[in-house]
């Protein structure tokens, strides 16, 4: 359908595909101006996808017929075809899929970007002229920081009540994808008990770390409505003490060790920053 309208002239802009549990950090026009001119899936999730070559959406229908016409003949060409992922995943945000039997759109959109068979603009060259910093997945909120603001770990994450930054740079928007949103469920419980130590990411840590994820969770189980409702950014007009993603995003509650520096609800310099420095200007020596 789209494609009719594209070939019927009745759109002659650019295109932006978001998902429905992307809520936005950044204004919709701030977002759409800084990625105007790009034709692009970011870090090879589709929850956000900027079209402004319309032979992206003919490439991606030309190689969903031929998926359908042979889903098994299809996905064993990609599995073959899949050598050199690691690089792509980084150089093209191509992503990565791990399965055999192409069972999803990402996965489809993953080995196209991969094999070049999609236009896919350059992040390489383009990333360096965003104002916004974009994550398609806040779990792994670092997986693509080097290319955005020089480094993956050792980063300032603020917030003032409303939005969120890092390194200075205005957050995008926050994809809340199941594994994120499970996450975010399990760390509001856990910070309501006053838990003392990192929210565990039930994806990465051990049979303690997934145990203790799930008990949280039972504890209270949490839908995406309430989730939001529970933000204090999502809810900036009501002052009432909500959890804050600065109580996620740093030094001594983030699942990974060192992504970030900031305390939590802090944004001045704080003694993780400033450990953080010192061990900057030991290794520099």
């Amino acid at each position: 359908m789209l494609l009719y309208y594209l070939g019927a002239g009745k759109i002659r802009e650019q295109v932006f595909h978001f998902d429905g549990d992307v809520i936005f950090n950044a204004s919709p026009q701030e977002i759409t101006e800084d990625v105007a001119g790009l034709t692009f899936v970011l870090q090879g999730c589709p929850a956000f996808v900027s079209i402004s070559n319309y032979d992206w959406l003919k490439s991606y229908c030309d190689e969903l017929s031929k998926f359908n016409n042979d889903i098994e003949g299809y996905s064993s060409t990609a599995w073959s075809d899949r050598s050199g992922w690691e690089k792509s995943y980084i150089d093209r945000w191509a992503g990565m899929w791990d399965r055999r039997i192409l069972g999803s759109d990402q996965d489809l959109i993953n080995y196209l970007v991969h094999t070049g068979k999609i236009l896919q603009d350059n992040p390489q060259t383009f990333v360096k002229d965003l104002e916004l910093y974009y994550s398609e997945n806040p779990l792994y909120f670092n997986s693509h920081a080097s290319i955005q603001v020089s480094r993956n770990h050792g980063l300032s994450f603020s917030s003032d009540g409303t939005t969120c930054y890092v390194e200075g740079k205005k957050i995008a928007f926050w994809h809340f994808q199941s594994a994120f949103a499970s996450y975010v469920n399990a760390a509001i419980v856990l910070h309501n008990m006053h838990y003392p130590f990192r929210y565990p990411n039930h994806l990465s840590g051990g049979s303690l770390s997934r145990k203790l994820w799930a008990g949280a969770r039972r504890l209270h189980p949490m839908k995406r409505k309430e989730i939001y409702g529970s933000l204090k950014e999502l809810n900036s007009d009501e002052f009432d003490g909500r959890f804050s993603f600065v109580d996620i995003f740093n030094c001594r509650s983030y699942w990974e060790k060192g992504v970030f520096v900031n305390l939590p609800g802090r944004r001045e310099d704080t003694a993780c920053q400033r450990d953080h420095k010192s061990t900057d200007r030991i290794r520099s020596k």
